[in-house]
């Protein structure tokens, strides 16, 4: 008798392997680039900046925040 348990094979191929690599590349850029480009440069384009990426993150929440209530 079995007890329903089904044993799935995990195995990742060529292409998944190489996504794996590319976004781990990527990510690790996106922490790494902001320091970089604060470094060069003053303190009135990191400001711009930040309200730049508030402007972008604000609406984006305010979805989530709509898909959770559903």
């Amino acid at each position: 008798m079995t007890d329903g348990v089904v044993q799935i094979e995990k195995k990742l191929g060529f292409f998944p392997l190489i996504a794996l690599v590319v976004g781990t590349m990527v990510g690790g850029g996106v922490f790494s680039l902001p320091h970089d480009l604060a470094v060069g440069a003053n303190s009135g384009a990191i400001i711009i900046g930040w309200c730049i990426t508030a402007m972008g993150m604000i609406p984006l929440a305010l979805v989530y925040q709509t898909l959770a209530r559903q």
